[in-house]
């Protein structure tokens, strides 16, 4: 049989290991909230990053199709002025050698200036 002694030496050593476990589960508790509480607080963050990151991808989206519009416009606009100018610059051949035929068959011996090219 043990000694009362002894026995009241093993209460005490398992009241202090229980008063013990108490405060280390009382720590691991809040700890568990406060790591609840962030993680509350960082989810909520990302959802709005998220949908910003969302409302930024569809302006981008937009403003892309309207840069290769514009993109398509120029090219289009470049293309409709080199070719007026080259036509342009055929009337304006054409109507030089007209007008130079003009000159000569007006009067005939007459001396034509030129007319410079510009």
């Amino acid at each position: 049989m043990c000694s009362l002694p002894f026995m009241i030496f093993f209460v005490r050593s398992l009241t202090e290991r229980l008063q013990q476990a108490s405060v280390q589960l009382a720590s691991a508790q809040e700890r568990e909230r406060n790591a609840a509480e962030q993680y509350r607080q960082i989810s909520s963050k990302t959802a709005g990053l998220e949908s910003k990151l969302t409302t930024i991808t569809k302006s981008k989206s937009e403003v892309d199709a309207k840069l290769e519009a514009a993109n398509v416009r120029i090219r289009d606009l470049e293309q409709g002025q080199s070719k007026e100018q080259t036509v342009a610059e055929a009337m304006k051949r054409s109507l030089g050698k007209e007008i130079e035929d003009l000159k000569k068959n007006l009067v005939p011996g007459l001396k034509t200036t030129r007319i410079a090219n510009t």
